[in-house]
């Protein structure tokens, strides 16, 4: 047996391939390529954040941070428990993100480059006249209207 020493375990081959692979995404129509974890971190070191991922995290945030800004309603203005705890998960999940990516901002210089952003054409964001209903809200309508946002 090739791979055994006599003590009946396995050992992995040595060398070059020994190692986990990392599957990098191929340019648009490319294949995508298996590489060690060398080549990997090699790669990794030339990858550096650009405006369009600092525009991108910030977008983000502001989506995630209107969310809580629903769900903050849902305690009081929801009817179906089933809402409410929707808006708790929510909620849980959003503020983790929210934390990420102004972190990831901050390490990489984007927390300086805050551009000013008009949402009303972002998919996913409500208007300000949504808000403004949702706030007014109270039971079913405030369930259907907190789900259709």
């Amino acid at each position: 047996m090739g791979g055994c020493d006599g003590d009946g375990e396995t050992k992995p081959a040595a060398g070059k391939d020994a190692g986990p692979k990392v599957v990098a995404p191929g340019r648009p129509g490319e294949p995508a390529r298996k590489l060690t974890a060398e080549e990997a971190a090699k790669e990794a070191s030339r990858d550096t954040a650009n405006s369009a991922d600092f525009r991108y995290a910030q977008m983000m945030i502001e989506h995630h941070s209107q969310a809580l800004v629903m769900t903050e309603l849902a305690p009081d203005r929801a009817s179906d428990t089933t809402v409410k705890r929707l808006a708790e998960r929510i909620s849980a999940g959003q503020k983790p993100e929210i934390g990420a990516m102004e972190g990831w901002l901050k390490n990489n210089g984007g927390e300086d480059r805050k551009q000013p952003h008009d949402h009303a054409g972002m998919p996913g964001m409500a208007t300000g006249a949504q808000l403004k209903e949702l706030r007014a809200a109270k039971g079913k309508a405030f369930d259907e209207l907190f789900l259709e946002l």
